[in-house]
């Protein structure tokens, strides 16, 4: 029961900020082959931008953000690929990053929080 309502709403959440992304996002790496990616850093920002202060809204953005940048990282190692799709995320990759990421201490509090105002 728990974790079903909990998915719920990080699938809420996910529909609302995915519309925050571009389709496509550029993922060239910088000049010196890090792991910075600039474009995909502006739509992070931009997508910051776009949300209230909601944290299930924030902690969204940033598990995109992460879930893309791994995506990234494996297209600069693996392949000539040079964008990321947002909006064809797996899912189930995000709900399982955010789930990761609810479990942290920094973030611990919400998942408590949700959990109490469902009883």
């Amino acid at each position: 029961m728990e974790n079903n309502a909990i998915n719920f709403k990080i699938k809420a959440v996910f529909n609302n900020v995915i519309k925050l992304w571009p389709e496509q996002i550029n993922v060239e790496c910088s000049k010196d082959n890090s792991r910075i990616f600039p474009m995909l850093s502006k739509a992070w920002d931009n997508a910051e931008d776009m949300i209230d202060d909601d944290p299930w809204e924030v902690l969204m953005v940033w598990v995109i953000y992460g879930v893309l940048h791994d995506e990234a990282v494996n297209l600069a190692k693996n392949t000539s690929g040079q964008n990321v799709y947002p909006k064809k995320l797996q899912l189930k990759k995000v709900i399982h990053e955010y789930m990761k990421q609810l479990d942290d201490e920094e973030w611990k509090c919400l998942k408590l929080e949700f959990l109490q105002q469902q009883n």
